[in-house]
């Protein structure tokens, strides 16, 4: 009897749940393309999204371009009023290529309006990896990798959960996915923090990180102006405060530099936006005789280039026909 319950118990155990299927984001890999070349390895299924209908069992694989058509979508054959399905790999040595690009996970195909939206389904681990490896943060220490890990996986589960019904949730880059090989420092870091998540409230919440917060750091809401209550406050004081006057920049440039994106001739005075009471701007506002034109943070870095104004904590005057920022740090001052 006792080894009958003994099995009853493991059987029911959630952590037993092998077929569990693990947190994923979707990612829109390809946006309204007249014709795409999907190349799948080995066994796999189309089956419908919606409902999960079984379209086809293929067990050996299928290569072709894929369009759409007014009877369906074609891939080899059309599929009849089919205008929506689903790249299901059935093995794990499956491989799916999109444009001679390889994906993990399942592929998600629209018909739009005579186009294909594609959106690959990867698993938030897969993803982690590659994403973090567009980051440029291979050379730095190990902790520190798997800090940022656990930072940018937190803010991957809040995008997933709060997407939860989108049709996608992330685009993917120009340059695609990096193989996660090129960056065995970050997949190790990825390894070695897998599935830990941070939470505010018991839940993830949006989340980033700074190079050099110079002292402090604000909150993610309070600096994206959203998410109010979903992310904790900031802190002042940290270790980065010690060395907040090594760590300064300036720029100085002519007015006419920034016609562009302040839209606003001759103005005469620059008013910076603060969050939360911290010295980390959010917005600038430009002011003149023809008004006012107020510019986000994050447009206005853009626009000048990060290499130039290299944080959001600085402080701005009007020099004769120089305008001068002095700053310190690196970064917009948000989390680690």
């Amino acid at each position: 009897m006792k080894r009958w319950w003994l099995f009853f118990i493991l059987l029911c155990s959630p952590l037993l749940a092998i077929d569990e299927k693990p947190p994923t984001l979707k990612v829109l890999a390809c946006k309204l393309s007249e014709k795409v070349r999907i190349d799948v390895q080995g066994p796999f299924k189309l089956t419908t999204i919606d409902s999960g209908e079984l379209i086809l069992n293929e067990t050996k694989g299928r290569h072709g371009p894929l369009t759409t058509t007014e009877k369906g979508l074609k891939w080899r054959e059309v599929f009849a009023n089919t205008f929506e399905m689903r790249i299901i790999p059935t093995h794990e040595k499956t491989t799916i290529s999109l444009d001679g690009q390889p994906f993990k996970g399942c592929l998600e195909i629209y018909s739009i309006g005579g186009t294909l939206n594609i959106v690959n389904e990867i698993d938030i681990e897969n993803y982690l990896e590659r994403h973090l490896g567009e980051k440029g943060l291979q050379n730095q220490k190990p902790h520190t990798l798997e800090a940022v890990a656990i930072i940018a996986r937190t803010h991957l589960h809040y995008i997933a959960e709060r997407g939860a019904y989108a049709t996608w949730q992330v685009p993917l880059t120009k340059k695609g996915y990096p193989h996660p090989q090129k960056y065995q420092s970050i997949a190790s870091a990825a390894k070695n923090t897998r599935g830990q998540i941070l939470t505010y409230k018991g839940k993830p919440f949006p989340t980033t990180w700074t190079a050099n917060a110079a002292g402090e750091t604000v909150s993610y809401s309070a600096m994206f102006r959203k998410g109010k209550n979903e992310t904790p406050p900031g802190a002042s004081l940290l270790p980065s405060h010690m060395t907040r006057e090594r760590k300064t920049w300036s720029l100085s440039l002519r007015p006419e530099r920034l016609l562009d994106v302040v839209d606003l001739p001759d103005f005469s005075q620059i008013e910076l936006f603060h969050a939360e009471g911290t010295r980390k701007v959010y917005a600038l506002r430009f002011s003149g005789d023809k008004g006012y034109k107020d510019v986000d943070f994050f447009r206005f870095q853009k626009a000048l280039g990060s290499h130039l104004l290299r944080s959001n904590d600085f402080t701005v005057s009007l020099q004769g026909d120089r305008i001068v920022f002095s700053g310190y740090g690196e970064g917009i001052g948000v989390g680690l």
